[in-house]
This record gives structure tokens, sequence and C-alpha cells, in this order.
């Protein structure tokens, strides 16, 4: 199978990512589910309509959370230790799933 070359695009924020998408711009925006899913709930009908989402499961739930704080600052590395405590609890209690569920409630992949 002969591999088809492309170019990689990298606009100032997934909206205008999305936005090339609608213009026809940029054939494919890689994104996470929720990201994706977020933008398109922010969009008139016409563009959501206009995309055609596709979830690729192997990669599907990779989603990351990241703390960034300063080195400098004596205080970051209580606040990271407390903030991955907090974050642990949170998933724990599957209060992340349920604040996912919420968040994209009513948006289909098509």
């Amino acid at each position: 199978m002969a591999q088809v070359p492309f170019e990689v695009l990298r606009p100032n924020g997934i909206g205008n990512c999305f936005r090339m998408l609608i213009r026809r711009r940029v054939d494919v925006v890689l994104t996470s589910e929720s990201v994706g899913l977020h933008e398109m709930k922010s969009m008139d009908d016409s563009g959501a309509l206009a995309i055609k989402m596709e979830v690729v499961p192997d990669i599907a739930d990779e989603v990351t959370l990241h703390l960034l704080a300063p080195k400098s600052d004596p205080t970051s590395l209580a606040l990271i230790r407390e903030f991955n405590a907090g974050l642990k609890l949170y998933e724990s209690r599957g209060l992340r799933q349920k604040l996912y569920e919420r968040r994209l409630r009513g948006l289909s992949v098509r």
C-alpha cells in the first residue's frame, strides 16, 4: 500500500482546528473524544453537522491530566502532592466519569 504524504498544521487553539475542518482547509483533526465533543457542542448546528467524528478505540481513553507549578516556588511540591491525593479520591468515587458523562450528555459520535 502506498503511503500518502500529509502536512501537519498546528493552528493556535483547538477551535481554529475545527474551523479549518469545517472550511475544508484540513482533512482531519486529532484530539481526545471529550475535547472534540466539547468543541462540537460549542458550534452552531450547521458546523457540528458538517463534522464526522470517529473514535479510535486504542487511543480514545488515553486522557491525561497535568498540573504545572513553578520549581522556584517552595510550596509547589506540597501543592502537587495535595492535588494528586484529591484527584485519586475524586476518581475512586467515580466522580470523574460522572462529570465526563454530564458534560457530554446529548452529544453523539457520528
